[in-house]
């Protein structure tokens, strides 16, 4: 007769345990979410002013252009029959390879 009594209340106590995990969870998260929701409205009712004295301009006053606004200058180069390197001219042998141009 104690073994029926205690089979029977071992699946009601499960039950019990898995019911009340089920409503601890459900309000850790409603009490989360209310805590994120009023900082996010209390971020948007905040007016927000931005300095903008200190920022780079450089852009805006041309500092950043090109001194030349036409095509850059190439540098004459030798290419390597070996290996296909660019070298500067005037170099008599190749600065990838070692191979004599």
């Amino acid at each position: 007769m104690r073994i029926i009594g205690g089979i029977i209340l071992l699946p009601l106590f499960c039950l019990a345990v898995i019911i009340l995990t089920g409503i601890l969870i459900w309000i850790i998260v409603k009490r989360g979410s209310h805590t994120v929701q009023d900082y996010l409205e209390s971020q948007e009712s905040t007016p927000r002013e931005t300095d903008s004295s200190n920022a780079n301009n450089r852009w805006a006053r041309g500092e950043l252009l090109s001194e030349s606004t036409g095509t850059p200058s190439a540098k004459p180069v030798t290419v390597c029959p070996a290996c296909g390197a660019d070298n500067p001219e005037g170099e008599s042998k190749c600065q990838s390879c070692g191979q004599p141009l």
